[in-house]
């Protein structure tokens, strides 16, 4: 509600209040994910492992990120490492496929180029054909 004017200014926004202390659900009467997730926040400081009623891909990435929270400075010391190692490799193998493919698309324009001299077409529509310059062409012919 505006304060001013006293309107509703978005019909759509409702707000809730979760009193967590008020949740006494045991594990086994979870129905829904928001009773999972209610019972998470109320548990997780004292949860000594994962429970069997949190599994799933929707709390997969929270429990990873509350290990990660619990690192000791050695520890995550040693996981930012690995991080960067893992983004090094990444990298490093997306470069190789980028060159290679530019080489691949550049080894098939000289393919094409080859093919198109073997059936004596003109210079200029085999430019258009393969976008390779007149010289690279000219270099092709000779070589044949």
């Amino acid at each position: 509600m505006h304060i001013q004017t006293k309107t509703v200014f978005y019909d759509k926004l409702t707000y809730f209040f979760l009193e967590l202390p008020k949740f006494d659900k045991r594990q086994e009467e979870l129905a829904c994910n928001f009773d999972r997730w209610v019972y998470l926040l109320k548990n997780l400081p004292g949860m000594s492992g994962r429970p069997e009623a949190l599994q799933g891909r929707v709390f997969d990435m929270l429990f990873r990120a509350a290990e990660i929270a619990w690192f000791t400075p050695k520890e995550m010391e040693k996981y930012n490492k690995s991080i960067l190692e893992y983004s090094d490799v990444r990298d490093a193998v997306e470069y190789a496929r980028e060159t290679g493919r530019e080489e691949g698309v550049e080894q098939e324009k000289i393919l094409i180029a080859r093919k198109c001299l073997e059936k004596n077409m003109p210079i200029d529509d085999i430019i258009d054909l393969t976008g390779l310059s007149k010289e690279q062409i000219l270099d092709l012919r000779e070589k044949r």
